[in-house]
């Protein structure tokens, strides 16, 4: 289940191009604002995710899985997680109606049933937003298990309402597996809430297509 994509990078500065201006104090062109978009797979993205769907998103069984009493149990855990952020482009303007899939392994480090590559079903936690107007989503979810000796990860498809595709891992601070210093790595801070919940934000930056 792991993809074959290098996660992306953690930080997405903001770089800002002054306005040049001129003898009376008028700018001779505007100034514009760039986002570095978010290292990936730039030729995949989300697909299939309905026209519909809420910009919020409680994952669970899915894909090739359907909610059942043993799916639903195999994709529960006692450390709830909510991840969410805003999708832009590289203008840093906010789209809405990106279509964003997400799945991740369970607490256990499963991704579904069955144990050769092909014979695995996907998923025990998946689910898929369209952003609101604002470029917003939320996934509800559980904190991710290591799968295969590696860091505990989320993997992330997303498609712009006009281009633009992103495939990504997101990856979390503090696990002893993640090496915070290598590229290509988004790594974002967990934050422990009042109801002893986790929470991560991930803002992402699509290329403007």
């Amino acid at each position: 289940m792991r993809s074959f994509i290098r996660p992306a990078a953690a930080a997405i500065p903001l770089i800002v191009l002054t306005a040049c201006v001129g003898e009376q104090g008028i700018p001779s062109q505007a100034s514009r604002h760039f986002c570095a978009v978010t290292p990936g797979n730039r030729t995949q993205g989300a697909l299939g995710v309905s026209e519909q769907a809420s910009w919020r998103a409680k994952l669970g069984p899915g894909k090739e899985l359907s909610s059942t009493p043993a799916t639903l149990a195999a994709g529960s855990g006692s450390q709830a997680l909510t991840v969410s952020g805003t999708v832009s482009d590289s203008n840093c303007l906010p789209l809405a109606g990106a279509a964003l899939d997400a799945w991740h392994a369970t607490p256990a480090g499963t991704y579904g049933p069955g144990q050769a590559p092909g014979d695995l079903k996907c998923c025990y936690l998946t689910g898929s937003v369209r952003t609101d107007r604002d470029g917003r989503y939320e996934l509800d979810t559980v904190m991710p298990g290591h799968y295969g000796g590696g860091p505990a990860h989320i993997h992330i498809a997303v498609s712009g309402p006009r281009g633009g595709q992103l495939l990504t891992e997101l990856h979390f601070a503090g696990d002893p597996v993640v090496n915070e210093a290598q590229d290509q790595i988004n790594v974002a801070s967990l934050v422990k809430t009042r109801d002893g919940s986790l929470h991560a934000t991930f803002d992402i930056v699509l290329a403007s297509g």
